[in-house]
């Protein structure tokens, strides 16, 4: 059995985020040297100076390729080695049931002590270092002509007069980051050059090499155990010209039974089967003893996800895109190219959230990342779990289901939903599946969970006043930018089992057991925890540290960080920030007669924002829920006791 693609990603994945990074200290390092915001006196003195810092920059960028390569050849060499084992598992069961079956009369020696395969991993792994090598050498050269190209585009532009300083440097870096830096270059017969970044490159490299690796693999174990037959695997999204063979059994040695499997797939060629970006793989056969294990999709239905699986390709691209345009802008200090390109950025990921949902598809994050968002973030003293490198996907549908021990109370589910039996019962799921402690503190709640209206315009709240909900059902069941489906619902019945909890169902009582637990321990804890993200963040002073994190707060999918981002900013009043949080304006619309101006300023506002937006994180945003557990491990130990507190219990009525 060949390697899975995900198998593939999981030992590739530290390659990738070296190559992602890498690209990004290289535009980093040109960008720096190019200011938007530091006008020239005159632009012969800038150009001078420019060309003066070129012999450094070469050097610096040097010295980050070499820095790199150290740690990808012996990544690459680890990763191959581990992929060779697993291909031949799932294969070596099958060759072991056939002999049992009497297929076989005997047994080759096991597969990883055979000098072919020693051979084989040892020749693969060669190859890729071989190609690294020449995308370090391809990525210097390009990064000198971009620097280089950089000073002169902007120096004729602005001696010319058709743009101003700024206008020329922001313009020029934009360019710089779309481009990226070239890590491999390629001419085809008819003689057209296709140039292809670093990270792109080393990523397509490393998936055909995997691919092919298996491939031979797979042959030569097929040839140790005296086999000659394989089926090929079928899957619908396939490219039309691979789909003529796929999920069909061939013979590796001649065609007096089988068509020949060379010939017909293209084996060893870039267009074939383990070729360029090819998914499909195949499989020990055994004529008289094998059935088919392989369905041929319909060619309509085949072709129609193939073009939906192309526009997410185009869509992640253009999202890397926008992420490299942010990364250029800042360096350069160019705010409102910064600004432009995170709006887009966000454009670009609800385009793909719809997409992916529309057309069932897989959503695979890496393939949107130029970078760990994440880099200088170390595990946080004390009891603290270890932080994550990276944030994780999103589901695009909900967890399947899985026992439980709590049946949750759908009462309050049912009067909200009611009219819509769709989003009811994906409501009910989502409760159902949840953690037990989760599920007990509901069963508390909705027995006096009530709901202002259902129908709001507005927004969306709890009122503790009239200790009840307005929602918009409808808007909620389909979800939107900054929340997926059902959060925001859960999100504000967390308020109510907050408050209802804390304030002892006395009427005019604004307690929050998430304000008073154990004498403050969970803001205490919150506050505790944000102190610690930041200081771990790369940069001279407090100031620097907190805008490093407002930056990946802003690149992070909203879905994923919208919740952290708010904390972040209930936490620093302010001084950091994502996308989403409680700005002004919900403020003064909401309580125009309140003297402060800010809703963080507002008592406890930290405290019970958290908690509503843990509680709707643990039942409907596992992505969201991710991201706290790593950033905010010590407050969400606090609201889990707090959780199996309510549930232990109960709210008041």
């Amino acid at each position: 059995m060949a390697i899975s693609k995900k198998q593939v990603e999981a030992y590739n994945k530290s390659v990738y985020s070296l190559y992602e990074n890498l690209q990004n200290d290289l535009i980093n390092e040109i960008c720096g040297h190019f200011r938007a915001d530091v006008p020239p006196s005159t632009m012969d003195e800038w150009r001078f100076q420019r060309l003066a810092e070129m012999g450094g920059f070469t050097t610096k960028a040097a010295s980050l390729i070499a820095k790199r390569t150290g740690q990808s050849v012996p990544e690459v060499a680890k990763a191959f080695k581990a992929a060779g084992i697993t291909t031949l598992q799932g294969d070596e069961v099958k060759y072991k049931r056939a002999r049992q079956d009497g297929y076989f009369k005997t047994a080759p020696l096991p597969a990883q002590s055979t000098p072919a395969f020693q051979r084989i991993v040892k020749n693969a792994t060669a190859k890729a270092t071989d190609y690294l090598n020449a995308v370090h050498t391809t990525a210097l050269q390009a990064s000198k002509t971009a620097f280089t190209d950089i000073t002169n585009k902007t120096f004729l532009q602005v001696t010319s007069g058709q743009k101003t300083y700024s206008q020329a440097v922001a313009t020029a870096v934009r360019e710089l980051a779309d481009k990226g830096i070239t890590g491999a270059t390629y001419i085809s017969k008819a003689g057209r050059t296709t140039r292809v970044n670093m990270d792109v490159a080393v990523r397509r490299m490393v998936v055909t090499s995997n691919s092919q690796l298996a491939g031979d693999l797979q042959i030569n174990r097929a040839q140790e155990w005296g086999s000659n037959f394989v089926e090929t695997s079928s899957h619908m999204g396939a490219r039309p010209s691979h789909a003529v063979w796929q999920g069909r059994v061939f013979q590796l040695v001649g065609n007096d039974k089988y068509p020949n499997f060379a010939e017909n797939t293209h084996y060893g060629q870039g267009d074939g089967i383990k070729g360029y970006n090819c998914q499909h793989d195949f499989y020990p056969f055994f004529p008289g003893l094998s059935e088919p294990a392989f369905d041929h999709p319909n060619v309509k239905e085949n072709n129609a996800q193939y073009e939906a699986e192309q526009t997410q390709r185009k869509l992640e691209s253009n999202i890397r895109q926008q992420k490299r345009r942010a990364v250029a802008a800042k360096a350069a200090g160019d705010t409102e190219g910064e600004t432009a390109a995170r709006v887009k950025l966000g454009q670009l990921q609800k385009q793909l959230r719809e997409h992916v949902a529309k057309n069932d598809l897989y959503r695979d994050p890496s393939r949107e990342q130029i970078g760990q968002k994440v880099t200088a973030i170390n595990p946080p003293s004390g009891p603290a779990t270890e932080p994550k490198p990276a944030p994780k996907k999103t589901p695009v549908q909900p967890p399947k289901a899985k026992p439980t021990t709590t049946e949750p109370d759908t009462r309050a589910i049912g009067e909200a939903f009611a009219g819509l039996p769709a989003a009811e019962a994906e409501a009910v799921s989502l409760i159902k599946n949840a953690p037990e402690a989760a599920r007990a503190a509901w069963n508390t709640l909705a027995p006096v969970l009530k709901y202002d209206t259902l129908t709001s315009n507005a927004g969306a709240w709890y009122d503790p006043k009239t200790r009840a909900l307005t929602l918009n059902i409808k808007k909620i069941a389909s979800g939107e930018a900054v929340h997926p489906k059902f959060a925001t619902y859960y999100h504000e019945s967390g308020h109510a089992l907050d408050h209802l909890t804390g304030s002892g169902g006395v009427v005019g009582n604004y307690d929050y057991i998430s304000m008073t637990y154990k004498g403050g321990a969970f803001g205490k804890a919150l506050r505790a925890d944000v102190d610690n993200v930041i200081a771990h963040q790369p940069g001279k002073n407090i100031t620097e540290q907190r805008a490093e994190v407002t930056r990946w707060l802003s690149e992070g999918d909203m879905h994923d960080y919208g919740d952290i981002s708010d904390i972040f900013q209930q936490a620093t009043k302010g001084k950091v920030h994502g996308l989403v949080g409680h700005f002004q304006k919900v403020l003064v619309q909401r309580y125009p007669t309140r003297r402060y101006k800010n809703y963080w300023d507002l008592h406890g506002s930290l405290e019970h924002e958290a908690f509503a937006e843990m509680y709707s994180s643990v039942v409907a945003n596992p992505g969201s829920l991710d991201n706290i557990k790593t950033f905010f491990p010590n407050a969400y130990q606090v609201f889990t006791e707090i959780l199996n507190d309510i549930a232990a219990k109960g709210v008041a009525p």
